[in-house]
This record gives structure tokens, sequence and C-alpha cells, in this order.
């Protein structure tokens, strides 16, 4: 998503793989669960019992909308995750047409998980047009 890695590194094939367990964290949760300290290097257990690496901090982004604050938020491998999530978010960034992704990347998801359901599926300027929206609105009428 162009999200700048501030410090660390970004993730390694093996990592990548699911064969080592490791966590980029935004600022907002650097500083939550660390304070001061440097969290590159600290282990924490996030999401069940094994151990998972912190290996970098990107940059806060606003994901509820352009008008929140930041959350914390940590990324991880899909292939870390021991907790089943009933909701997944997957983007995909491509200088290519929106409508011409769709179909490859059904048949991606598929290919890994055949239950799985594609929906919702809207393009970043959407995204960012519905949580102005109100505010849009607001101002056409001059309120």
């Amino acid at each position: 998503m162009g999200i700048p890695l501030l410090r660390g590194r970004q993730f390694l094939p093996e990592e990548l793989a699911g064969t080592l367990a490791a966590a980029i964290v935004n600022q907002t949760m650097a500083r939550e669960l660390w304070g001061g300290r440097d969290p590159i290097g600290a282990h924490t257990s996030m999401f069940g019992p094994d151990w998972i690496t912190v290996v970098g901090i990107s940059r806060d982004v606003r994901q509820s909308g352009v008008t929140d604050a930041a959350s914390a938020e940590v990324y991880m491998p899909a292939p870390n995750f021991v907790v089943p999530f009933p909701n997944w978010s997957i983007l995909v960034r491509s200088s290519l047409p929106a409508d011409s992704l769709l179909p490859a990347i059904r048949s991606a998801i598929g290919t890994e998980e055949r239950e799985a359901a594609v929906d919702r599926v809207r393009t970043m300027d959407d995204v960012i047009a519905d949580t102005v929206s109100a505010q849009r609105i607001v101002a056409t009428l001059g309120l």
C-alpha cells in the first residue's frame, strides 16, 4: 500500500512463508506497547501463545477514515496468524484497472481457501470518497 517503513526492515522470504513469525507495527502501537523503548527485535505474543518478533515500524495510517486518529496496528504475513479472523481485508496495489484484476484475485483466494467469499470489492478512491461523504454533503449544502 505504499505505507512508509520508518525503521527496521521488510519481511524476509521465510517470514512471508510462515516459517518465522514476524510483525511490523505502526508508530501508535510502538508507542502504546513499548513507550520510549525500541520495539525492533522485541518479542510479543499478540495473537496466541507463539512469540512474534517485531522487525519494523511503519508510519501511522488512518484505517477508519481521514478524520479519525490512527489506531494501533500490526502487519503480519497471513501464514503467521494463528487465530482465524471472520472478516479479512485484502488490499491489492496495481497500475492495472481494478476490474481486470478481480478474476485473478478470486482465483488466487479460491485456490488457498475454497470456502472464502470475495465481496465488497472497492477501489481505494471509492473507500476514501465514502469516508468524506458526510463532510462533502455538508460543504455542498453550506451548512
